[in-house]
């Protein structure tokens, strides 16, 4: 008989790391991100904000599934909300339900239970569930519609297949690419020079975290790592999956200078492109582009089977000969005025005027001044009792001024 046990401390989480990988490795969604060394180290830094509700499933003492939970309670215009959803999601691309392959009625439990605990959440929220990695129909039938509303959200994933020839990949890009990235090159060769390295498994260290930190400072998402904590929980990760053999890092150099880097892990022979960043005083030289170039070169020649871009469907992807995979996210939802209103309702809201100010362009103007205030809003909400006061001090030292 399955039985369904919930995890609260982080004792429990801890004591599960040889069980889960196993697990994992029996499962449909085994990915990196599934990993007990990322979710574990994730809630570790950022878990003190959440409630961990960490469901697993055992038959006789064996672990048939893991269902990696926690419970945030979200403020919205009208009140609060109680979502149950992934743990680590975002900033992990993949999410899901583990349990091991053929195990259905492992899913039907967790469905079940989560029924039977109904009054500790408004909300539940599976997301980054990749291709087969769950039967939706059986999880779904379980919520009464009298009482549920579910629904399925999907979005598109690229990825490069690796299994042929990198000359004839190459020949399939398209001439302009092509011809960019051959001035791009010559330019660097007739330069400093340049070079690429690659750190995978054990050979990364703390210390190439710290490179990407410092290229970052000059990126275009510079906030990125900025905070201790931040970088305190990348160090704690790289170590973990270095260990493993998972973390996987590039880097370019122009001259002795690292410019670049693309920085995920190698699972299943399957590089997952997690974070990347170059330091804009090489823009013109589209160092990112030439890194990318290399290392989809060196994955061909080095037996790597798929390039995974994972979340994001943005345009530069298209020109990399990408294949799609439809990536989806479940949302039950209470029947509740709150609850409906805050992640029903209103979402739809937004697509339906989205859409039609696409039609409307001279309204474009009136949709930036609402998605400001909502902004303001949403993020005046959200401050701390601390940064308030902080904002106060400030405006009264301008005033004094």
């Amino acid at each position: 008989m399955i039985q369904i046990g919930c995890i609260e401390t982080n004792e429990e989480f801890s004591g599960l790391e040889r069980e889960w990988n196993s697990l994992l490795r029996q499962s449909p969604v085994d990915d990196a991100f599934l990993t007990w060394e990322w979710i574990h180290t994730w809630w570790k830094h950022y878990g003190n904000s959440y409630q961990l509700c960490l469901l697993v499933a055992r038959e006789e003492g064996r672990l048939l599934g893991i269902a990696p939970l926690m419970l945030e309670t979200q403020k919205v215009l009208w009140g609060n909300t109680r979502m149950l959803r992934n743990i680590g999601i975002p900033p992990s691309d993949v999410g899901g339900i583990i349990i091991q392959n053929g195990r259905e009625d492992v899913l039907v439990r967790f469905a079940l239970w989560l029924i039977d605990n109904q009054e500790m959440w408004d909300v539940l929220l599976i997301g980054g569930i990749p291709p087969n990695g769950m039967n939706f129909d059986a999880w779904i039938d379980q919520f009464s519609r009298d009482v549920f509303t579910t629904q399925v959200d999907t979005t598109r994933f690229f990825y490069i297949p690796m299994d042929g020839d990198w000359n004839k990949y190459y020949q399939g890009l398209s001439k302009n690419l092509r011809r960019d990235l051959n001035r791009k090159i010559r330019h660097l060769q007739e330069g400093n020079g340049y070079h690429d390295c690659h750190k995978l498994g054990r050979d990364a260290t703390t210390k190439d975290i710290e490179t990407i930190f410092r290229i970052n400072q000059n990126a275009r998402h510079s906030y990125l790592y900025r905070e201790q904590a931040e970088q305190e929980f990348h160090k704690e990760l790289a170590e973990l999956m270095a260990n493993q053999g998972w973390l996987d890092i590039y880097f370019l150099f122009i001259g002795d200078t690292p410019v670049a880097f693309y920085y995920g892990f190698y699972y299943n022979q399957t590089f997952e492109y997690w974070r990347t960043g170059f330091d804009g005083v090489y823009y013109p030289l589209s160092v990112g582009k030439v890194l990318l170039y290399l290392i989809i070169k060196d994955g061909f020649e080095h037996g790597m089977k798929f390039f995974n871009f994972l979340l994001g469907d943005e345009d530069y992807k298209l020109d990399w000969q990408v294949e799609p995979r439809i990536y989806s996210q479940i949302r039950v939802v209470r029947k509740a005025p709150i609850p409906l209103l805050a992640h029903i309702y209103f979402p739809e809201l937004k697509i339906y005027v989205s859409d039609f100010l696409k039609q409307h362009r001279m309204l474009h103007p009136l949709l930036k001044w609402i998605e400001r205030f909502v902004n303001f809003k949403q993020n005046r909400q959200s401050l701390t009792q601390t940064a308030k006061s902080q904002i106060k001090s400030a405006r009264h030292e301008i005033v004094d001024r």
